[in-house]
This record gives structure tokens, C-alpha cells and sequence, in this order.
């Protein structure tokens, strides 16, 4: 799974990014963050809600060919919390990452447009 992470934030870097592939990110950075709700992490909630906005203009950024590049300054954002799913996959127990990705599924099937708090 990480590597399937690092390999979709590295395709974003270049010209090989879709909007599938940034939206790929979008759901690393709620599971990621549903995991930390579980124990296992300790990130400032609003470094989360700044990885969402900057993969989200990502994605506004997309021409018709739904090509998308993370710029330099999205990277930024994005890589902490990439760094932290690594330490999770790692750490966490295989429970907690299974409850992380039933809430990820109740969330995707919602019609919330964010599972973080409004606050951040």
C-alpha cells in the first residue's frame, strides 16, 4: 500500500498525474487521517485540511485530458502526510487500519465533502 502511495504521488509530480490518481491522494490523506483519530499519529489537523485544498485545486487545475501535476508548493503539503501513512502502515495494528477504511467507505458513500472537522 505505500508503495502504491509513493508511486501515485510520484506520477502526480510529473506529467503522468490524473485526476484519478490525485483523487487516489485525496482518499491517502483521509485514511490517514482516520487512523490518527484511531491512536497512531499526531498531525496537526489543519496540515490535513491544507493536503486536501492543494490536491483539490490539483484536480480544478486539469485540462480536458484530466491531466493534473501537483506544483511544488502542493508537494509540500502532501509529502508530511504521506510520511505519516508510511509510519502508520508500519505501526498501527491491522484493526485500526481496517476501521479506518470502513469509514473511508461510509464517508465516500456519503454526501459529506469532507470527513475533517470544519474547525481546520
Amino acid at each position: 500500500m505505500a508503495l502504491a502511495h509513493h508511486l501515485t504521488f510520484a506520477a502526480c509530480q510529473s506529467w503522468a498525474g490524473t485526476t484519478r490518481l490525485v483523487s487516489e491522494l485525496v482518499r491517502m490523506v483521509y485514511l490517514t487521517f482516520y487512523v490518527q483519530c484511531a491512536g497512531y499519529g499526531d498531525t496537526e489537523i489543519a496540515r490535513f485540511a491544507d493536503a486536501e485544498a492543494a490536491l483539490e485545486k490539483c484536480i480544478l487545475r486539469a485540462g480536458d485530458d484530466e491531466t493534473c501535476r501537483i506544483s511544488p508548493g502542493e508537494r509540500a503539503l502532501v509529502e508530511p502526510i504521506l510520511q505519516q501513512a508510511d509510519t502508520q502502515l508500519f505501526l498501527a495494528p491491522r484493526q485500526a487500519l481496517i476501521e479506518a477504511y470502513k469509514r473511508l467507505d461510509r464517508f465516500l458513500r456519503s454526501s459529506n465533502e469532507s470527513p475533517l472537522p470544519q474547525a481546520a
